[in-house]
């Protein structure tokens, strides 16, 4: 952020998020979804609410499990415990996005005023993203280490191709 924006990013706790918000400590704050925002009150010490949350439009669960706990399930067990997890994603993303939603109606209702982000931004952002990322994939291979480099160029090619074919998405 810094070498493209002069913005300086700064982990706090999170119990102090709110407060520097409020005392004005920090510009702006990202936390996660309108839903998941609106119980920590970050809309009742901001006037402003940017809208699409482009570095992370959603986000995943996951089941950790140690490799040895793993193998120890009947493997009768493994396909159910696989099933839930993917439930769980599913419902709890349908979930989510309703409780977005809601939230985001009532922040519009309420006194924050909802900005959203023009395209030319969102896009400048997206490819300063890859810029970066891509220095740090090279950076990687010229230390010897090429996963970085292999994982980014399967990402990227399998982004190209639904980015070629999204269009037959209804989106409204």
């Amino acid at each position: 952020m810094r070498e493209y924006y002069d913005a300086v990013p700064t982990v706090v706790p999170p119990g102090d998020t709110y407060t520097l918000l409020q005392r004005k400590g920090v510009d702006a704050v990202e936390w996660a979804t309108p839903s998941s925002n609106q119980p920590e009150g970050f809309h009742e010490a901001a006037r402003y609410i940017v809208v699409p949350g482009v570095h992370q439009p959603t986000f995943l669960w996951e089941v950790v499990v140690r490799q040895e706990t793993w193998d120890q399930l009947p493997d009768d067990l493994k396909p159910l415990l696989e099933a839930a997890a993917k439930l769980t994603t599913y419902e709890g993303l349908g979930n989510f996005y309703h409780q977005d939603l809601l939230a985001m109606e009532e922040y519009r209702a309420g006194k924050n005023e909802v900005i959203s982000l023009d395209e030319e931004f969102i896009k400048e952002l997206s490819d300063n993203g890859r810029a970066w990322v891509a220095e740090r994939a090279e950076e990687a291979s010229q230390s010897g280490d090429s996963r970085m480099a292999e994982i980014l160029e399967e990402y990227q090619a399998y982004q190209q191709r639904w980015n070629a074919q999204k269009d037959y998405l209804i989106t409204d």
